[in-house]
C-alpha cells in the first residue's frame, strides 16, 4: 500500500485508485470546484519550483514557509484564488502517492462478462 504499493502497481501496468479521502483529496477537489488547475507534486522542492500562480503544502501537518496556503480545504475555501490559477500542491502523503502512481493505466483492459 502507500507510496510504494502504488509505485510497484504504475510499473506493472496495472490500474492504480488513490485514496486519500481526507486533507489533500478535499483540498484538491475544494481547488476544482473554484477553477483552479492543480498539479500535485511529491516534493516540497518540486512545488517551491513549479511556474505556478499559487503554492500549496504541508509537511507534519503545518504549512510549508514560503508557501501560499496550509493543506487546509478551508483556509482555501474562503481564500480567493480566482479561476483558472494553476497550483501546485504538495503534502506529506496524498500527493507523494498520486506522483508515485503516474504511468499508471488510466483504465482496465478487461471487459465485465455478464
Amino acid at each position: 500500500g502507500g507510496e510504494s504499493g502504488a509505485r510497484t502497481a504504475a510499473r506493472a501496468g496495472s490500474v492504480v485508485v488513490v485514496v486519500d479521502a481526507f486533507r489533500a483529496s478535499t483540498t484538491i477537489t475544494v481547488l476544482v470546484s473554484k477553477g483552479a488547475r492543480v498539479v500535485p507534486v511529491a516534493s516540497v522542492e518540486e512545488a517551491a519550483a513549479a511556474r505556478t500562480d499559487f503554492r500549496i503544502g504541508e509537511r507534519g501537518s503545518v504549512k510549508v514557509a514560503g508557501f501560499d496556503f496550509g493543506n487546509s480545504p478551508t483556509e482555501i475555501l474562503g481564500s480567493e484564488i480566482p479561476p483558472g490559477s494553476k497550483i501546485a500542491l504538495s503534502t506529506t502523503n496524498g500527493t507523494r502517492v498520486v506522483e508515485a502512481a503516474r504511468g499508471a493505466r488510466t483504465r482496465s483492459r478487461q471487459r465485465c462478462r455478464k
